[in-house]
C-alpha cells in the first residue's frame, strides 16, 4: 500500500492498562517513533500504581477508569472513544511490552490490502513467537481456535492475541455485547455478523515485568465463563444493530 493511501486513514490505537508502570512507558514511546501518525488513547483500568503519571509524563491521552472493569470493559470503552471521533481504523494494543509496536502497521496494512474488517495478530503462521504461555493455556488456546471453527466454520489459528486491527464499523458491532475480552466470542460474532477476518503473523515477547491477568485458577473458569458468551455472541450476530452506547466514556486526560 502506498505511503498516501496509508497516511489518509485516521488510526487510533487503544491501549488497556492495568498496573503497567514498569512497561509503558517502553512501549508509548517506541509506538510514538515508528507510527507518529497514530493517535493513542491508554485507557487506565484504575491502577494503583504509577502508570498514569507515566503516561501523562509522555503527553499522551488517557480516559481513567473510576473503578476495575476489567479487559473487556477497557477496550470497549476505547472503541466508543475511537468511534464517536471518527477514527477509520482503531488498533488493540496491550501495554506489557509483549506486543511489538513496530508491527502495528503491518497489521494496519492487512486490513487494507486483503479489505478486510478485521485483522487478528497471530503467532501460529510461520514467525517466531517467544511468549510465557504455559502448557495449560496452549491447550486454551487449541481448544477455543477449534471452538470458534465448530461455530463458525472458519479456522482462526491464535483466537487469544490481543494485538488486533479492526475498522470503525465493526468496532460498531461490539461495543453493546458483553464479552470477556474479545478473543473467540468476539470471532464468532464478527464472522456470523459477516465481517472479512483475515489474520496476521506477529510476534509475543516475553512479559518481563508486571503480572499477567491470566492464572493457574483462570484455566478453569475462563472456558466456563467463554464458551456461553460463543453462543451468547452468536445468537447477537443475528439481531438487529443497537445503537452507541449513551455513556461509557470516564474521564478523559491528556
Amino acid at each position: 500500500m502506498s505511503e498516501q493511501n496509508r497516511t489518509a486513514l485516521r488510526v487510533l490505537v487503544v491501549m488497556p492498562a492495568y498496573n503497567e508502570g514498569g512497561t509503558i512507558g517502553g512501549v508509548l514511546t517506541k509506538l510514538k517513533v515508528c507510527a507518529p501518525d497514530y493517535e493513542i488513547v491508554v485507557v487506565n483500568d484504575a491502577s494503583t500504581d504509577n502508570t498514569g503519571a507515566v503516561v501523562d509524563s509522555l503527553g499522551v491521552r488517557q480516559i481513567l477508569q473510576p473503578e476495575q472493569s476489567g479487559y473487556g470493559r477497557a477496550l470497549q470503552t476505547g472503541m466508543l472513544y475511537g468511534i464517536r471521533r471518527g477514527f477509520d481504523v482503531i488498533v488493540f494494543m496491550d501495554a506489557d511490552g509483549q506486543h511489538d509496536p513496530t508491527e502495528a502497521r503491518g497489521l494496519v496494512d492487512c486490513l487494507v490490502r486483503e479489505n478486510a474488517d478485521v485483522v487478528i495478530g497471530s503467532r501460529f503462521m510461520g514467525r517466531y513467537c517467544e511468549d510465557d504461555s504455559s502448557a495449560g493455556r496452549r491447550i486454551g488456546m487449541s481448544l477455543f481456535s477449534w471452538a470458534t471453527l465448530l461455530l463458525t466454520g472458519r479456522r482462526i489459528y491464535d483466537t487469544t492475541c490481543g494485538y488486533k486491527a479492526l475498522k470503525n464499523k465493526a468496532c460498531r458491532g461490539l461495543v453493546n455485547i458483553r464479552f470477556l475480552d474479545f478473543h473467540a466470542e468476539a470471532l464468532v460474532y464478527l464472522l456470523h455478523a459477516r465481517f472479512v477476518v483475515k489474520e496476521y503473523p506477529v510476534t509475543v515477547s516475553r512479559r518481563t515485568q508486571g503480572r499477567s491477568m491470566y492464572s493457574a485458577i483462570s484455566y478453569l473458569k475462563y472456558p466456563l465463563r467463554t464458551l456461553p458468551l460463543m453462543f451468547l455472541a452468536l445468537a447477537s450476530a443475528h439481531l438487529p444493530p443497537r445503537d452507541l452506547p449513551a455513556s461509557g466514556e470516564q474521564i478523559c486526560r491528556g
